[in-house]
């Protein structure tokens, strides 16, 4: 694709830090270069490698201008993996391992997502997992993050309900990036998962429903060396137990409101403690003296209550402090307290419209490939709404036969909702040209105000007026005006059992005016 075309994609960074790589590195490099996005560049941090790593970039550089390369003058250890991203100046920025390797369309289907959810702040597609030699292998169960559509406490829950945090290697939104702020040693385990969770905190996760990233499990990851680690006195070392408490910890250093904060930290405190069952086995077993004692002293130490199992985890978790200089005058900003609508749709369609109606199976298709949450309900009256589970801010309604009749019931006047006729766009009071303008909150309000706007203008009597003015026409003897009238505003009724035979007389009289 030409420079001029390129000028037409945001920029896109990739930042891969390196250290010894040499071993992987041209094929984690190869597949970077290989993208099919036409306007990125990939930022080289070595951090004073002693391997051929350096040599193998400068080969690659002789034939792809858009990389550059940083030579640390000596080892700074961790620290290095946020170099690429200080270096960086691009609206988007992604980190790639030496050792791992990315589908061709990463980048291209990733931005191509952000670009239509500016609420989100990464996104990524399946992990596929490989061995040392490239070979597919099992990786972790239900490791992979969506979070379209949660508030901020069920995107923290959501994070931690699970192991295996691969979403680090994602597109990321650089300017929702450098809000984070966080510095971590080479002794803080878990440093990414406290980074995603602080991500999570000012938006939502997306996940493409295909594989786009292949993550090499090698047997030297630090995170399993820090594991294989214990403390020189023997003490069993608390690795699990000390991340959950940083968690907790960088929940209360967020300028969330009190109250939620406290309903955050609540939800994050049972889902670590007792929704993620590896997680719980590993608080009893790095703590087990502690546990041992505690449950001694339950009432019921053969059988104890639930409630004191769970001051147990509480009194570990909440009540013995780590020591975090890194937290020290920290506020993370911008946190997204509550998703605001609308992040989702609900589809109104009668009984017959989701087999017939092409515009509405298209839509559905497409809402789906671009994730968004949906739901659908199955209406013939307006009264079939009363109880229904609706839970998004988008009703689009596709009622072929009454069109009219949804834009003016009250029933169907949901407040703070943004309703959407789209049967027909001929027939519909709003149209849109693409479903990611709804997710802008001033143009999903001037859309509604243009919604109301349109509906007043039509000036539609209630039906109990509506009856009543057509029935004094017909009392009066001037049957041609009460006919025109029941004509004119007959379709903004539904046909319920008053109307129906309300029409059936008006049906006498118009046979017997001809």
């Amino acid at each position: 694709m030409s420079n001029n075309a390129s000028k037409n994609y945001p920029l896109v960074q990739v930042g891969m830090p390196i250290y010894n790589g040499g071993k992987y590195l041209e094929i984690a490099l190869g597949a970077v270069v290989a993208q099919d996005y036409p306007n990125f560049e990939i930022i080289v941090v070595d951090n004073a490698s002693t391997d051929n790593t350096v040599e193998i970039v400068r080969e690659f550089m002789k034939t792809h201008k858009n990389i550059r390369l940083y030579i640390n003058e000596k080892h700074i250890g961790l620290a290095n993996g946020r170099k690429p991203f200080e270096l960086s100046d691009a609206p988007y920025f992604l980190w790639a391992a030496h050792d791992d390797k990315f589908e061709p369309t990463f980048i291209s289907k990733t931005v191509a997502v952000l670009e239509q959810h500016p609420e989100a702040v990464l996104c990524n597609g399946l992990t596929r997992f490989m061995d040392e030699n490239g070979n597919t292998i099992p990786g972790p169960n239900n490791n992979e993050i969506h979070t379209l559509g949660m508030n901020t406490t069920e995107r923290v829950s959501s994070l931690c309900a699970k192991l295996g945090w691969f979403a680090s290697y994602s597109m990321m939104r650089a300017d929702m990036l450098r809000k984070v702020k966080l510095d971590f040693t080479d002794n803080t385990f878990g440093s990414d998962v406290i980074f995603l969770e602080e991500f999570a905190l000012l938006g939502n996760f997306i996940l493409l429903p295909e594989v786009l990233f292949n993550y090499r499990i090698v047997h030297t990851s630090v995170s399993q060396t820090m594991v294989r680690q214990s403390d020189p006195s023997g003490k069993r070392p608390t690795f699990y137990t000390d991340l959950a408490k940083n968690l907790l910890d960088m929940i209360a250093h967020t300028d969330l409101p009190d109250n939620e904060k406290q309903v955050v930290r609540e939800s994050l405190f049972k889902t670590v403690c007792f929704k993620n069952t590896i997680w719980h086995n590993l608080f009893i077993e790095e703590n087990y003296d502690y546990f041992k004692n505690s449950m001694q002293n339950c009432n019921s130490a053969d059988n104890p209550d639930k409630n004191e199992v769970e001051t147990i985890f509480r009194n570990l978790v909440f009540n013995t402090k780590l020591s975090n200089p890194q937290f020290e005058g920290y506020v993370l900003r911008g946190c997204v307290p509550v998703s605001q609508a609308p992040f989702g749709f609900n589809i109104i369609y009668d009984s017959d419209s989701l087999e017939e109606n092409a515009k509405l199976r298209e839509d559905i298709q497409l809402l789906r490939e671009l994730l968004y949450p949906i739901s659908l309900v199955n209406i013939i009256y307006s009264d079939h709404l009363a109880g229904c589970d609706m839970p998004y801010a988008v009703n689009l309604f596709y009622i072929s036969d009454n069109l009219k009749f949804v834009t003016w019931s009250s029933k169907l006047q949901l407040k703070n909702r943004l309703n959407v006729l789209a049967g027909s766009k001929n027939s519909a009071l709003v149209t849109f040209d693409h479903y990611a303008e709804l997710l802008n909150a001033d143009l999903c309000k001037s859309y509604y105000d243009e919604f109301l706007k349109k509906i007043s203008a039509l000036d539609i009597p209630l039906i109990s007026n509506f009856i009543e003015l057509t029935t004094k026409f017909v009392e009066q003897g001037k049957y041609s005006e009460g006919l025109q009238y029941y004509t004119k505003y007959r379709e903004f009724y539904e046909s319920n059992a008053t109307m129906r035979e309300f029409d059936a007389l008006m049906g006498k009289l118009r046979n017997k005016l001809s």
